[in-house]
């Protein structure tokens, strides 16, 4: 069982069950993301079965989940919840794993924070967050340049805020594409899946499909289920392979040449 969810005492999750020590121009590397768990009523509601379905089927597919940081937040009053689900992260042999959900520390867009102070503490928040629950990235929201021309600066600024930190990388969604990296924060763009799937067979052709060297993730939603992913995972190309968050942000800096924090 994992420790208690307290700053004194910060949560670890378990190692990713799946690794990978070189990245292969001739591979398709991709992670599942599967999020809109961005609140306590969502985690509880639909996440929580949701993993305790996984365990039933005994998977053996990489799948990472966004999980309220609220949870532990001042006081720590859901430490207990929090154990729980890290509890279950464990029992599958890591191969389940928890990022942040839109855009950190809250469910907003990071680049219209308008107050630099206010930007700045946003920032500590996530930041601390992410030392205390082990969660080393966050799906980030931004809108996009039709409705703000300077977006893709607000979006990196936004982002660069987390160089030196427990954030090591980063999920787009909904926004511009960016950089592939923001100083030493690792950016996976736009999903190769976004909004989710029903369609287990068409998921696998699209990752099938696409150009070989290829980090990109899939983006699943809450509701459906477990199952869909351990079907589309047995229709993939042998070479594409599936991990976890932490896994691919792993492969991500090999590919660009970075150290590895």
């Amino acid at each position: 069982m994992p420790p208690a969810a307290t700053v004194d005492a910060p949560l670890k999750q378990p190692a990713d069950a799946v690794q990978v020590r070189a990245y292969s121009p001739q591979r398709t590397y991709a992670a599942v993301v599967v999020s809109d768990g961005d609140n306590l009523a969502q985690d509880w509601s639909n996440l929580r079965p949701m993993l305790e379905r996984r365990l039933s089927l005994h998977s053996r597919v990489p799948v990472s989940w966004t999980l309220s940081n609220r949870w532990g937040g001042e006081g720590g009053f859901g430490g207990g919840v929090l154990r729980y689900f890290y509890s279950m992260a464990y029992a599958s042999g890591g191969y389940d794993s928890f990022l942040m959900g839109p855009s950190g520390y809250g469910y907003l867009v990071p680049g219209a924070i308008v107050s630099s102070d206010a930007r700045a503490e946003f920032g500590r928040r996530t930041a601390a967050a992410a030392t205390m629950l082990d969660m080393a990235a966050y799906v980030h929201w931004d809108v996009d340049v039709s409705l703000d021309p300077e977006s893709r600066q607000r979006t990196e600024r936004a982002v660069g805020m987390y160089n030196g930190t427990a954030v090591r990388g980063v999920f787009m969604l909904g926004s511009d594409p960016i950089a592939d990296h923001i100083g030493d924060v690792v950016v996976v763009n736009a999903p190769a899946i976004p909004w989710g799937f029903t369609n287990a067979t068409a998921a696998a052709r699209t990752l099938n499909e696409l150009p070989r060297g290829s980090v990109t993730y899939v983006y699943a939603t809450m509701k459906a289920d477990p199952a869909l992913v351990d079907a589309m995972a047995a229709q993939l190309a042998p070479h594409v392979t599936l991990l976890g968050h932490r896994a691919l942000l792993h492969v991500a800096r090999l590919k660009l040449g970075m150290a590895h924090p």
